[in-house]
């Protein structure tokens, strides 16, 4: 447990480093939140559009910069509450709202430590884009979402499919990547480097950059931690469509031949 405490504080220092990506954006997602933006991609859409008639209070763990969780109010969420485990993030996220006046509450926090507070106050909890993989307890994880959840809330998770994992990020075919363990691994993976499409190089020197560390969680592994904290499972679907450019030497009939993103919709 303490391993996996010092590794998500690893992380929390890596997005801290990678805000600095974050906020040289900052005005243009101001002026796409205030044009009224949705940055949803469009398998997001079709589960959120309906979710977000019914829905006064939306919790979205793993905020980043805020702008999806902004996004939310677009499309027509009345609060949100966004947490995230990187200080920095929270500034950028907090920043944005205080411009807009869009009502919206910011919490810095460990995702697994989330304010007893905020329990039961979510009519949805939404997450995902790169979220799970930062997780080190996904049974834990699990169990935060059901108790932030009102009983008949629902949990919208649209995540990167774990099979991308399986891939070389640069390469323009199907060439498995060798630091990849398998799909039931268990393993770490820990890297000082961020992608050129993402983030790209922060410092003169990468190796000065600050450790990060993910897992690739089978699809099975998430379903099963959310039954067992007491959600019911409502639709579940994989998607060809990319939320990010993962895989920027491929060619699109290439990449859709395999799933990049999943949507779970789960009930409490």
């Amino acid at each position: 447990m303490d391993f996996m405490i010092q590794e998500h504080d690893q992380n929390r220092e890596a997005w801290n480093e990678a805000s600095e990506h974050y906020r040289k954006n900052l005005n243009e997602d101001l002026r796409f939140l205030k044009g009224g933006g949705k940055n949803f991609c469009a398998p997001e859409l079709k589960f959120l559009e309906p979710l977000a008639e019914k829905c006064n209070r939306a919790i979205h763990l793993q905020c980043a910069g805020g702008t999806d969780t902004l996004s939310l109010i677009n499309l027509g969420i009345k609060e949100v509450i966004g947490v995230d485990i990187s200080e920095e993030m929270i500034h950028i996220a907090r920043t944005k709202s205080i411009e807009l006046q869009m009502p919206a509450t910011w919490i810095v926090s460990d995702i697994l430590n989330t304010p007893s507070e905020l329990n039961g106050k979510a009519d949805l909890v939404y997450t995902g884009r790169g979220a799970i993989n930062w997780i080190m307890d996904i049974e834990a994880w699990g169990k935060v979402i059901a108790r932030l959840l009102k009983p008949g809330g629902f949990l919208y998770l649209f995540e990167g499919h774990p099979v991308t994992f399986f891939f070389d990020m640069l390469g323009s075919d199907l060439k498995f990547d060798t630091e990849f363990q398998g799909y039931f691994s268990d393993k770490t993976y820990q890297s000082q480097k961020w992608p050129k499409t993402y983030v790209g190089k922060i410092k003169d020197r990468e190796e000065e950059q600050s450790m990060k560390y993910e897992r690739a969680w089978p699809i099975s592994n998430v379903i099963t931690s959310l039954l067992k904290a007491g959600l019911t499972l409502h639709q579940f679907e994989e998607h060809p469509e990319a939320y990010w450019k993962e895989f920027p030497n491929m060619p699109d009939d290439v990449r859709t031949k395999f799933p990049n993103t999943f949507s779970l919709l789960m009930k409490k």
